[in-house]
């Protein structure tokens, strides 16, 4: 089994879109799949379970996982895309408060998570220092930051390496790098320059407007598509 936490401080970089779609390949790749959201923005749960209501969302979801309300085998649900989901509503905002020092929570979470019998665990997580970024940091075994071509880069991927530090502490065996994502192919190459500063991935996602198309449709991706063929190449190189 291997957890992959999909985080970032920094919004607009791809971090959702990334998570769909590395669910995707994996599970094309013959692996047990759990896609798993951890953002109350639920955009993630909005691609996977659109056509479930909202009523049955409500009743089923990490939330109450997190709460100790319901087992985890009972928040998943089959979706056609071929990975299983765990949804979220808006209503996850208000964890942080409820249990933002049960650290009890964070290893029923964790050990919860370990005896799913996954293959593959993919968290999607929010863009802030909150319970549930710390929650999916913590379980994972590799933290993936997507990146942009942008200034503040190395901050965003600073704080995490941060967090990522003290649970390597507790002995926890946690690994970090960077995803170029949801970029210009010509600012891809720009990130080439910041390489000896923090560790990238070779895979970058680049943006365009299929990419685009399938995430709002809640589409799957042309298989034929060139931004498949880079989840494809994410999945092995994070493998």
């Amino acid at each position: 089994m291997k957890i992959i936490t999909l985080a970032s401080l920094k919004g607009g970089v791809g971090k959702t879109t990334d998570a769909v779609f590395l669910g995707q390949a994996y599970s094309s790749l013959g692996k047990r799949v759990l896609v798993a959201d951890l953002d109350p923005n639920n955009n993630l749960t909005d691609y996977y379970l659109r056509n479930i209501s909202v009523d049955e969302i409500s009743a089923r979801n990490i939330k109450h996982v997190f709460l100790g309300r319901i087992e985890l085998k009972d928040a998943v649900y089959q979706t056609s895309f071929g990975p299983d989901c765990i949804p979220a509503t808006p209503k996850l905002a208000s964890i942080n408060s409820e249990l933002n020092n049960d650290f009890g929570a964070v290893l029923l979470f964790d050990k919860m998570l370990k005896e799913s019998g996954y293959d593959i665990i993919i968290l999607d997580t929010p863009p802030a220092d909150c319970f549930e970024l710390r929650a999916g940091v913590f379980v994972s075994d590799l933290v993936v930051c997507p990146i942009s071509y942008s200034r503040w880069t190395i901050h965003g991927y600073e704080i995490l390496e941060d967090m990522v530090s003290t649970n390597r502490k507790t002995g926890r065996k946690i690994d970090l790098i960077c995803l170029p994502s949801n970029v210009s192919p010509k600012k891809s190459e720009g990130l080439l320059e910041i390489t000896d500063q923090i560790p990238v991935l070779q895979t970058h996602i680049t943006r365009n407007d299929g990419l685009e198309n399938a995430v709002t449709l809640g589409a799957k991706l042309k298989v034929t598509s060139n931004a498949w063929s880079q989840f494809l190449d994410l999945a092995h190189e994070v493998a």
